[in-house]
């Protein structure tokens, strides 16, 4: 009988559950039976689950643990992804997979798990507050299917650890309530094991829920304390601290490091833009008006709220409890905890909580406001439950009602879009494309990540291109006969590697992180982390070497792991004293066990189902399923037509060679149908940059259509997208699924392109830019009105240190910039760290043109490679003559004023309404050609005082090099005017008025007078010399006198600060240019050339008898050591200013030699 009688319990407590498990599953049903994975994109991107889970399992399965590196995340380069993301449901969902289940029925089942044991959970918590039943399972049915938990599956498909979260939240309050009843090791335990799991389940629900917890435990402290012994008060309100400090310790291993390492990665824009939580609280649209909720995201609506039937519960069962609280006369604990939940959580996420969300540490990282709608769905769901009372006869009926309509409410409009994949689809190569599709740098979208010596981020790499696979170091310093890769891991990496020079520096292709270490034929060596790539750098001597990379832990750590280790230990020991699982225990584990057990060995039954062979029916588009997956009733471009499958002729195709692509159509419903075929960089859809490799249009007259690209020559090497459209006469057509809504572009698989074009060694050089790239050519080619495009043509000598930069500026004839690019070399597709040495690479860009760049060959082309972090550039070139043939064209303009029958000014504005003395003003006007202009006209601005007279003009073409005359119906022409202000003009306020006459005749046509006045002020001058190190007095070109200079100096940067008096008022803007040379040789080492009073105040603002003091830095590094002299001079254009050297100075080719011997180092 002693055996009879617990299993009698235990079935009983089975009958109890088992109906929670099941409720728990409803809103589960719909992922678990559709075929592949849920596909979610706008709110969130489902994929992320896969690579994580992937990557999770890679290093398990290498018996890493715990682990904090993606290898194959960043393009290859790897990631410390895990170090910051709490990772608990991915562990569960490794634990699947590892169990033989396959990836995605691991992530189907855990989440259908994490549905039921939040439902468990919460009937649990609310059957120890003795609610009835009826009551508790109405509880589970409310959480299970609150929107905001289903969202997090349905809407936000990465979220799995916050859907998690809902698990840790009633389990912890639970917990907490046992302790609170029974003292004991074990519940004690409870509260510590749910808190951990909750803090490495996701960081930001632990740190909005951590105060609530805390409350609550104070609470039921304050409460237990009624009746007790001073010291049975204090063990009291030790244990339930203690248990939640505990939870912290056994889960310090993860977050420890995670908040000591911030500074190791880049997390500068995790709070910025659309992640900023000020663009999302919620007002009035906190609460849905259609009793089922709607879960679509658009520009009107989003499902990140409360359902309307949620919020009617909540409401009657807050006002149900405060009756209650009524008719008792007093406020009961548990439910007053419920309402202050309810309460404060609705607040925060409404814009009345903003000063909080400005001031408060920590709170900006939780991002969105309505992040805290999973607490308010714990106490709605329990405010629910308060409606049914135990021993109302008809609460046996209003239960299940109730339960019923919020399962209707939550799937009613529930409609998954399935992600069509299988398991084959899940591979490295598979993983890594979508990354590189999305740009989201390890399953992040704003690489929070990213190591901090990264900069530039990555779009590409060389890691990527070998289809995951590590290649050769680059050899930045010295030369190496061989570099094998003998073995890779997750977290190692070993070589074989002979160097042939003295020295040389290797950059392994893996992004640098502490805790990255190497071995040297058995012997730690010294990595380092390189600036600019963010690359393991490794210095080594001659000779043939074994090299082993591995990532190790750091200091914080090792520190956390032990600590968090240490603490487990001693409660598990505690625990196996006081350990005696209750039938209930017992009865939840085995269902959850037996359930699992069940779900997975039928999981694996269909798993082990053959694959059949199938056409190459593999799409992806960006806006909508960007991963890579199936079509099985084809793609249709609207009622147009069907694509069924197609073929390639190869998927790697070398730069020079055809792609042959075959279509295939199921239905052609309509006629004059055209397909293109583009071959394109992904920038063409990141960034939005309107190049292509190759294209091919070919009508659709049957089922069948052929397409060949031909591949440039020119190609750079990589990993290129096919984007398949299909055309009508009335323009596109887009492609649609089956429910009708519309697609983005339809891509099909990639193509790589291999091979390079060799370099001769005997190309003329237009430029060097460092010692390592030289610039052959520049190429401009306009193509369309408002764009330019640019091709820079290189040539590599060695592999680059940096992932260098690209800054183009397009500047016309008075200096003015009219388009401008900085970005990486191939957007970031081709970067520098790719260039082979000994190749030539073609880079192209696209400029857009400002609105209404006239045509006109005065441009000039500035084009620099810089370092990204640094700014420092390495060099820059200039290309005068540069061409733009078209003008804007449009014909919806605004017209201001109209001057004749031809012209019209459509836009005037000041570039400043308050200026200095002395100060340019800046005028942008732009021209409407109303019809045909026959004849030239010119443009005077004038500058009107407050009495009407003008006291400043300027006359000059409407645009400089486009004459009038040349404008064409519709042409929109921009011009930009600067009048130079006297530096003694009057202050005060005044008008500025354009004029235009024909410039033959000049006959006006009219004059406009702009709105806005300019407002011109007093200029902060001195006319007293500042103290100063050493007195020089030499005049240049009685204009300017250098009263004299200090100097300071450093082993890295030569400081001058120059002190000018003007002896005259100037008007010219001199440059003031400072050499660092051998007084033997003459030979220049540093020098530096800037306008004398730096931009904003040039020589033509000086006034007669002013001071003006310049400092003038010199960059040492590189400069050998030795002893040089240090001359300064004034020059214009090519011309100096001829020197008056003072008694004790000289001044040789009009530079005055200052007399100082400078030292480097």
């Amino acid at each position: 009988m002693s055996v009879a009688v617990p299993t009698a319990e235990m079935r009983a407590k089975l009958r109890e559950w088992g109906p929670v498990i099941v409720l728990g599953l409803v809103p589960a049903l719909p992922l678990l039976v559709s075929s592949g994975l849920v596909n979610t994109r706008a709110g969130g991107d489902s994929p992320f689950l896969l690579v994580r889970l992937d990557q999770l399992v890679a290093n398990l399965q290498a018996g890493v643990f715990p682990v904090r590196w993606m290898p194959q995340a960043a393009y290859g380069l790897g990631y410390p992804f895990f170090n910051f993301y709490a990772s608990l449901p991915i562990y569960l969902a490794a634990a699947l997979k590892l169990a033989g289940v396959g990836y995605i029925w691991a992530i189907k089942l855990a989440q259908a798990l994490g549905f039921v044991l939040a439902a468990v959970a919460i009937y649990g918590f609310s059957s120890e507050l003795r609610m009835a039943r009826s009551a508790s399972v109405l509880a589970a049915v409310a959480y299970s299917c609150a929107p905001f938990h289903v969202v997090n599956v349905y809407v936000r498909g990465d979220s799995l650890s916050e859907f998690y979260a809902f698990v840790f939240f009633p389990l912890i309050l639970w917990g907490l309530l046992r302790l609170h009843k029974e003292n004991s090791i074990r519940n004690g335990a409870w509260v510590a094991l749910s808190y951990a799991g909750l803090v490495l389940t996701h960081n930001i629900s632990a740190v909005i829920f951590s105060p609530f917890v805390l409350l609550y435990a104070l609470l039921l402290m304050a409460q237990h304390s009624t009746g007790m012994s001073h010291r049975q008060g204090l063990w009291s309100r030790a244990s339930n601290l203690l248990a939640l400090g505990t939870g912290l310790l056994l889960s310090a291993w993860f977050w420890l490091p995670a908040l000591a390492e911030q500074v190791n990665v880049r997390l500068e824009d995790m709070t910025t833009g659309y992640l900023n939580y000020a663009l999302h609280f919620r007002g009035l649209d906190l609460v849905q008006s259609s009793l089922a909720f709607d879960y679509t995201i658009a520009a009107d609506r989003q499902p990140f709220g409360m359902g309307l039937i949620q919020t009617l519960l909540a409401l009657a069962g807050l006002a149900a409890v405060v009756a209650w609280w009524i008719r008792r006369r007093r406020v009961e604990l548990h439910s007053a905890f419920l309402v202050l939940l309810l309460a404060t959580s609705t607040f925060m996420i409404t814009p009345l909580s903003r000063p909080l969300w400005d001031h408060l540490p920590l709170l900006p990282l939780v991002q969105f406001p309505w992040r805290f709608l999973s607490l308010q769905a714990l106490a709605t769901s329990l405010l629910t439950a308060c409606l049914v009372r135990e021993g109302r006869r008809w609460d046996t009926l209003l239960a299940p009602l109730l339960g019923l309509t919020l399962v209707m409410s939550a799937v009613l409009k529930l409609q998954p879009e399935p992600l069509l994949i299988e398991e084959a689809d899940i591979t490295a190569e598979r993983l890594m494309l979508y990354e590189y599709f999305t740009a989201n740098v390890g399953t992040t979208i704003r690489t929070d990540y990213l190591p901090s010596q990264v900069d530039p981020r990555p779009y590409t790499s060389e890691v990527l291109l070998q289809g995951g696979g590590k290649v050769a170091p680059l050899t930045l310093d010295g030369q190496i006969a061989l570099a094998d890769l003998e073995a890779q891991g997750p977290t190692s990496e070993r070589w074989a590697i002979d160097v042939i020079s003295p020295e040389c520096l290797l950059a392994f292709h893996t992004y640098y992180y502490p805790g990255w270490q190497a071995r040297v034929d058995g012997q730690p060596a010294e990595i380092e982390a390189l600036p600019g790539l963010g690359y393991i750098g490794l210095r080594l001597a001659q000779g043939r070497h074994e090299v082993r990379l591995s990532l190790g832990r750091t200091r914080v750590q090792r520190f956390a792991e032990i600590l968090s280790a240490v603490t487990a230990i001693l409660l598990l020991v505690a625990l196996t004293r006081d350990l005696h699982p209750s039938p209930r225990t017992l009865a939840i584990a085995a269902a959850s066990l037996g359930a699992l057990a069940l779900m997975t060995v039928a999981v694996r039954g269909l798993r082990a189902q053959p694959t059949i062979e199938q056409p190459l029916d593999l799409t992806m588009d960006f806006d909508r399923i960007p991963y890579l997956h199936h079509n099985p009733e084809g793609v249709r471009f609207g009622d147009a037509a069907r694509l069924t499958h197609y073929e390639l002729s190869s998927r790697a195709v070398q730069a020079g060679h055809s792609l042959i692509v075959h279509t295939y159509w199921g239905t052609v419903e309509a006629a004059d149908l055209v397909t293109r075929l583009v071959l394109a960089s992904p920038a063409r859809h990141l960034l939005g940059v309107p190049l292509q490799i190759t294209v091919d249009e070919q009508p659709l007259t049957n089922r069948h259509v052929r397409h060949v690209l031909q591949i440039p020559a020119t190609t750079a090497r990589g990993v290129y997208l096919l984007n398949l459209q299909l055309d009508s006469r009335e323009g596109g057509i887009s492609p649609v699924n089956a429910r009708g809504e519309t697609l983005g572009t339809t891509y099909l698989l990639p193509i790589r392109v291999y091979g390079e074009t060799p370099a001769s060694g005997a190309e003329p050089v237009v430029q060097w830019f460092g010692d390592r790239i030289a610039l052959l050519d520049v190429q401009t080619c306009q193509q369309l009105a408002d764009t330019l495009e640019v091709t820079l043509t290189w040539r590599v000598q060695a592999s680059a240190p940096h992932n260098y930069k690209t800054a183009l500026r397009l500047r016309d004839a008075s200096g003015w910039e009219v388009a401008r690019l900085d970005t990486q070399p191939g957007y970031g597709f081709h970067p520098t760290s790719m260039w082979r040495p000994e190749e030539l690479v073609y880079d192209r860009y696209v400029l857009h043109l400002d609105d209404g760049t006239p045509p006109g060959t005065q441009y000039v082309l500035d084009a620099t490679l810089y370092e990204a972090a640094s700014l420092r550039p390495i060099g820059t070139i200039r290309s005068p003559d540069v061409g733009i043939t078209q003008p804007t064209m449009r014909q919806d303009y605004p017209v201001l004023q109209a001057f004749g029958p031809a012209i019209a000014l459509s836009e005037a504005h000041l570039l400043q309404t308050e200026l200095e003395q002395g100060e340019k003003l800046g005028i942008a006007l732009k021209w409407a050609a109303v019809s045909r202009v026959d004849r030239d006209y010119e443009c005077e601005v004038v500058l009107i005082d407050a009495v009407g007279t003008a006291i400043h003009s300027q006359t000059m073409p409407p645009a400089s090099g486009y004459p009038s005359s040349l404008w064409p119906k519709d042409a929109i022409v921009a011009s930009h005017f600067e009048l130079r202000l006297a530096a003694d003009i009057p202050v005060g306020q005044y008008n500025v008025a354009v004029k235009v006459r024909e410039a033959a005749t000049g006959e006006e046509a009219g004059t406009f007078t702009l709105p806005t006045a300019v407002r011109i002020i007093e200029a902060a001058r001195s006319f007293s010399a500042p103290e100063m190190q050493q007195t020089v007095d030499a005049d240049f070109g009685e204009r300017i006198r250098l009263l004299g200079y200090d100097l300071q100096s450093s082993d890295a940067v030569l400081r001058l600060r120059l002190h000018w008096r003007a002896l005259t008022a100037m008007d010219t803007d001199y440059k003031v240019f400072v050499h660092l040379f051998d007084p033997v040789t003459e030979i220049i080492m540093a020098q530096e050339d800037v306008l004398a009073g730096s931009d904003a105040y040039p020589t033509t603002r000086w006034v007669p008898d002013e001071v003006v003091s310049d400092t003038i830095s010199l960059q040492l590094a590189g400069v050998p050591n030795g002893t040089y002299a240090l001359a300064v001079g004034l020059y214009h254009e090519a011309l100096r200013l001829s020197v008056a050297a003072p008694p004790g100075f000289t001044a040789p080719a009009d530079r005055l030699l200052l007399n100082e011997a400078i030292q480097t180092p």
